[in-house]
């Protein structure tokens, strides 16, 4: 029976653990407002090749604002600065607005005509993202 009052009156020791979970947390707190993420939108283009080589892609007409934004290319890993950017008129396709765009960039496409690459555009803090989202919902 004392035993059992002895057991009973005991408390635990999580100290190490809560020790290491609120380490974790400051730690992740100031990573995610020190680190800047990128939003990326994934495309596949044509690349066409005259007097310098560009990527040719239609876009749905509300993505087109991304790249006024100063983006950047992601491809095979490695990312790239856009040199000039030219859009043509705005059409309907399946009543859905797009519109073709041409991208320059410096990329050595190795004499590949169709590639997939990312747009990478609006670099914030990642704190920023997530109160950002928490806003949205």
């Amino acid at each position: 029976m004392l035993s059992k009052l002895i057991l009973l009156n005991e408390k635990p020791k999580n100290y190490p653990i809560l020790f290491l979970v609120i380490l974790i947390f400051i730690i992740a707190f100031i990573l995610s407002y020190k680190l800047k993420a990128h939003d990326s939108y994934q495309i596949t283009g044509l690349v066409e090749c005259t007097d310098s080589c560009y990527i040719t892609f239609s876009l749905p007409y509300d993505k087109v604002t991304m790249l006024s934004e100063y983006p950047s290319i992601k491809y095979l890993n490695n990312i790239y600065e856009i040199n000039k950017i030219e859009y043509s008129s705005p059409y309907l396709n399946n009543n859905i607005p797009y519109e073709d765009i041409k991208l320059y960039s410096n990329i050595n496409f190795n004499g590949e005509k169709i590639i997939n690459f990312n747009i990478l555009y609006n670099k914030q803090r990642i704190i920023r993202k997530i109160i950002n989202i928490v806003n949205e919902r």
